[in-house]
């Protein structure tokens, strides 16, 4: 996806992709969130992560949006047609292989 991006010809800066892994992903997200040249973050993920990030970027003074919790809340009131919610949730959860912030 990223080389795709850059091949198209998105500028330079603009995406970052830092692989680790699991054992340095601490770190490397530590490093990331904290560095000078980063002006936002953006998670989604997890309440326990989220947590740990938003300590970060609190730390450095720097604006963070974090989606977190679960997956795909919903509410099926008592009068509702049961098949058409079912269709709903199950669209609202797997678009996109459940990548997805609605």
């Amino acid at each position: 996806m990223v080389r795709a991006l850059v091949e198209a010809g998105l500028p330079p800066g603009c995406l970052n992709f830092l692989p680790s892994s699991s054992s340095d992903a601490p770190a490397v997200t530590e490093y990331a969130v904290k560095h000078a040249l980063v002006r936002r973050v953006n998670f989604t993920g997890s309440d326990k992560v989220g947590k740990i990030i938003a300590g970060w970027a609190a730390s450095c003074v720097k604006p963070c949006l974090l989606e977190l919790g679960g997956k795909a809340p919903v509410v099926v009131l008592e009068d509702a047609a049961i098949e058409d919610a079912v269709q709903a949730i199950l669209f609202g959860a797997m678009s996109n292989s459940g990548q997805i912030c609605m």
